[in-house]
């Protein structure tokens, strides 16, 4: 459990109780909310159905990571422009990137991977990012023995070397 959580645009107050009302369903439905404006603008030819799917998952998952990136010992003020951002720190940036990877192995095969020349590596943003690929599992492990959730929030680093 967190210490607190607040919302940037909400004045709480717990003596005049204006905390309640705002439940973690209220929190999701407005991410996702949110999240189908911009899925609407990135693609206005897909159907309804595509479009609703994407933002519950936009949506939902800006929600955890945001949550996910904070001590849970310290108060936070939730901000729908950091949770929602495409271009920064944030899930939908993360999502599609993975959506990007995940293209780049449909395309590739084992036997594509096998002739790689490692040789062509030459910058240190590639050696970096190998490395940073790399980490990941041990940096997952680290949360799962830690129990501390917010420890995931720093891989996110391997998607900004390049």
């Amino acid at each position: 459990a967190y210490e607190f959580v607040g919302l940037e645009e909400v004045d709480f107050s717990g003596r005049e109780g204006t905390w309640i009302g705002y439940s973690t369903d209220d929190v999701l439905d407005k991410a996702t909310e949110l999240a189908r404006v911009e899925v609407d603008k990135r693609n206005p030819d897909e159907n309804d159905a595509f479009k609703d799917k994407v933002a519950n998952q936009v949506g939902v998952g800006a929600v955890r990571y945001f949550m996910l990136n904070a001590s849970p010992d310290r108060q936070i003020t939730f901000r729908w422009n950091e949770a929602l951002d495409f271009n920064g720190d944030a899930a939908p940036y993360l999502q599609y990137s993975h959506a990007r990877a995940q293209r780049i192995l449909e395309k590739a095969s084992d036997e594509k991977a096998s002739k790689i020349d490692l040789t062509l590596l030459v910058a240190d943003a590639e050696f970096e990012l190998v490395k940073a690929i790399a980490q990941l599992p041990a940096e997952l492990l680290e949360v799962v023995k830690s129990l501390k959730k917010d420890v995931w929030g720093t891989s996110f680093t391997s998607n900004r070397i390049t």
